[in-house]
């Protein structure tokens, strides 16, 4: 995950059911997600579907 400036805010590879939270400073953040299609993410606090903008098992997008 890094910010508008390019700053790495997170950077991890997770175990197996493993939860990491991630405190967002400032939106936009640029967010890239290996393995997505075993990932399940909330933005906002709502559910956020990584396997529908994953190309071949990696979801890059930004959250504003």
């Amino acid at each position: 995950m890094r910010n508008q400036q390019g700053k790495t805010l997170f950077e991890r590879e997770l175990k197996a059911g493993e939860v990491q939270s991630v405190a967002v400073p400032a939106y936009p953040v640029r967010v890239v997600v290996g393995r997505a299609e075993n990932i399940s993410m909330t933005s906002h606090g709502q559910p956020f579907n990584l396997a529908a903008i994953a190309a071949t098992g990696v979801a890059r997008f930004e959250v504003k």
